[in-house]
């Protein structure tokens, strides 16, 4: 998963990823409009084919919901103040 937000926060972005094996969790530091790429997460889901659920807290509280993302697959979560 990709991220993207314009952001000039030093706090930290929430990252939950459900499956049938479990939860995985992160904490994602520093996304902010810059030259460099955005930052990239990889959500290790072993055999299974699809990830639940996966819940985004960004720093200044708003949420993302992504459900039923498939296995082996790129997708980019992008901040509502990202688009404008």
């Amino acid at each position: 998963m990709d991220f993207q937000k314009v952001q000039t926060s030093k706090r930290a972005s929430r990252i939950e990823s459900t499956w049938s094996g479990g939860v995985q969790s992160w904490k994602l530091m520093g996304l902010r409009a810059t030259s460099k790429p955005p930052p990239r997460m990889h959500f290790g889901l072993g055999e299974d084919a699809v990830a639940e659920r996966s819940h985004i807290r960004w720093p200044d509280g708003e949420v993302s919901i992504y459900d039923q993302l498939l296995a082996r697959r790129r997708v980019t979560a992008i901040h509502s103040q990202a688009a404008r």
